[in-house]
């Protein structure tokens, strides 16, 4: 993120800073670590009562590790084009051009583009903004598993949904259908980006739905043209054979790194359950069960 904060102690008034940051649950708090022990750099601290942010703040620090990172690993997602505005706002500071007037307007200029855009005080501060055009990420191929890994940690799901055939809400065992279920989630901006992954697995299906979140998005940056970016998009898979012969083999290969990887593993003995038809006796289903029971917003943490 890049931050112009007023500062009436400086010639122009304004204080410009530069952050690169990822903030995951407590319970993920050793991936920040490993993070920053591949980095070399930046700092970890609490981020209210069960988070934690792992922050660079350092312009030699960002244009000596973190940015190179990105440039040699770029990011699929349309979030590359906060990166490559970013990145210009970096270089501008560390030449110092944010110390003189122009220099200053351009880094608005293009902070305008980034995340949510200006403040109302900066929109009232510097009326004479234009919102540098963001470049559209074109090149979304899809080249190494590992990406695709590192993405599900990020965005995916593993579920097991438990489908009463029975009306009301007793749950008749006799009468229930099993469902696993496989989902990457993004904003629809990234819908090319959702459908290479159905070529990129060779299975799975991109569904549509509405997304508050992205429709006060458009509301706070008064976009016209994000209109068509007011729903979310979703990658599912749940088809047994898919899951079995062209998901999981590539998690077996390339192990998730964060407490997701539980999940996965419950979601990995569900799959082999019904792959057996255990789950058509008694003490198999009841497996499942206990195992959908232990998943996801229902785990325990210490």
């Amino acid at each position: 993120m890049a931050l112009v904060r007023k500062e009436p102690k400086l010639l122009l008034g304004w204080r410009t800073s530069c952050c690169f940051q990822i903030g995951l649950a407590y319970w993920d708090k050793p991936l920040l670590e490993k993070l920053q022990s591949t980095f070399k750099v930046g700092t970890i601290n609490k981020a209210g009562d069960n988070a934690y942010l792992y922050r660079v703040t350092s312009p030699k620090d960002l244009l000596g590790v973190i940015i190179p990172f990105f440039d040699k690993y770029p990011l699929l997602t349309q979030k590359n084009s906060d990166f490559v505005l970013f990145k210009q706002i970096v270089e501008a500071i560390n030449n110092k051009e944010h110390l003189h007037q122009e220099g200053l307007q351009r880094i608005l200029n293009l902070r305008a583009s980034i995340n949510l855009g200006l403040s109302p005080e900066l929109k009232a501060a510097f009326p004479d903004t234009v919102a540098k055009e963001r470049p559209l990420v074109m090149d979304i191929s899809i080249r190494d598993p590992r990406w695709f890994v590192g993405f599900t940690e990020g965005e995916g799901c593993f579920s097991i949904l438990i489908i009463n055939k029975t009306k009301g809400s007793a749950l008749n065992k006799s009468r229930i259908n099993i469902v696993l279920d496989f989902q990457l989630t993004q904003h629809s901006r990234d819908i090319l980006l959702i459908k290479s992954l159905v070529d990129y697995l060779g299975c799975g299906n991109v569904y549509y739905y509405p997304d508050k979140s992205a429709l006060l998005l458009l509301r706070r940056r008064d976009d016209s043209r994000l209109r068509l970016e007011s729903n979310g998009v979703y990658f599912k898979a749940r088809a047994k054979e898919d899951l079995k012969t062209k998901i999981l083999p590539i998690f077996e290969k390339y192990p998730l790194k964060g407490v997701k990887n539980l999940n996965l593993l419950d979601f990995i003995q569900a799959v082999k359950i019904i792959d057996s038809k255990d789950h058509l006796t008694e003490e198999g289903l009841n497996k499942i069960l206990d195992l959908r029971d232990q998943m996801n917003s229902q785990r325990q943490y210490d």
